[in-house]
């Protein structure tokens, strides 16, 4: 991997080289994950003043385009990062995006995605049956433990009753109790360089 990233400039061009193969593939996200994130310049986050025509990670104002890593799971303004389209940096603010959303947010992003599907929602009564979806902005995220008294992983729902959109969370290992065929989930390779992997695995269902 190393010998074939000076060559390659752009983020596509980056990502096109996990196509080659699976084990090229692996390599491509295991090196990810051990991409620094404060090897240059220090990458943050910010809400307002945000200049969208210099990167974050380099520094550089004369890049055409710029791209932005939006928070979207905060409510607005949101938080972003501005990063040119030099692979390295749009993988160094992709990462510290990750770090920062689970060490500050305690909040994890998670694999396969669950998009626009349907699924059972627990409700007080357990005789109801409800279908809802993951709630807007928390698509492919859970609430870190440490966030919630019962120290479990909890995951917003939402759904819809006479005319009325309802929305709560619920332990995680709970929905997929109610969902039993949607039970594979992982998690993004690109966690494992800072995060406390086997404390996450070890309540993970």
């Amino acid at each position: 991997m190393l010998l074939v990233t000076p060559y390659i400039y752009s983020f596509s061009e980056f990502l096109s080289l996990a196509l080659i193969n699976k084990k090229v593939f692996n390599d491509l996200y295991q090196f990810m994950s051990e991409v620094n994130i404060n090897d240059e310049h220090n990458i943050y986050a910010r809400r307002t003043w945000i200049s969208v025509t210099e990167c974050q990670s380099c520094a550089d104002q004369s890049t055409i385009p710029f791209h932005q890593v939006i928070y979207r799971t905060d409510t607005p303004p949101r938080r972003c990062i501005v990063t040119c389209d030099r692979w390295k940096c749009r993988v160094r603010c992709l990462a510290y995006f990750i770090y920062e959303t689970f060490e500050h947010d305690q909040i994890l992003f998670f694999k396969p995605s669950l998009g626009e599907q349907f699924f059972f929602i627990p409700r007080t009564n357990p005789k109801t049956i409800t279908k809802g979806q993951i709630r807007h902005l928390w698509d492919c995220a859970m609430i870190h433990p440490e966030s919630r008294p019962s120290g479990e992983y909890h995951i917003r729902v939402r759904w819809n009753e006479n005319e009325a959109e309802y929305s709560k969370c619920i332990p995680f290992k709970k929905f997929i109790e109610h969902n039993p065929t949607n039970t594979k989930f992982s998690l993004r390779k690109i966690y494992n360089k800072n995060l406390i992997t086997k404390q996450i695995l070890d309540n993970f269902p």
